[in-house]
């Protein structure tokens, strides 16, 4: 479960009811080394990875026309491009 924060990423936890098959991952998904040690650290305390989803993302209000740059590169970055 991920979050910006240790903090973050463990009410996620706590909100789903705990248990052991759900594996605390801190970071900002935007870095490619977070979502590695992401992968590495569910793999070595699951015995595996059968799946992940990918739920991330960002909305911006307004029109494509409004939409800058940044806006356009966080938007897809988050995403997993």
């Amino acid at each position: 479960m991920n979050g910006r924060t240790e903090g973050s990423a463990a009410r996620s936890i706590n909100s789903l009811g705990g248990g052991n098959r759900l594996v605390s991952a801190p970071g900002d998904i935007l870095s490619a080394d977070v979502c590695d040690t992401m992968i590495t650290d569910a793999v070595g305390d699951l015995g595996g990875l059968d799946g992940m989803v990918n739920n991330a993302g960002v909305y911006f209000r307004g029109s494509m026309a409004d939409t800058d740059e940044k806006q356009s590169e966080l938007d897809l970055a988050s995403g997993g491009r």
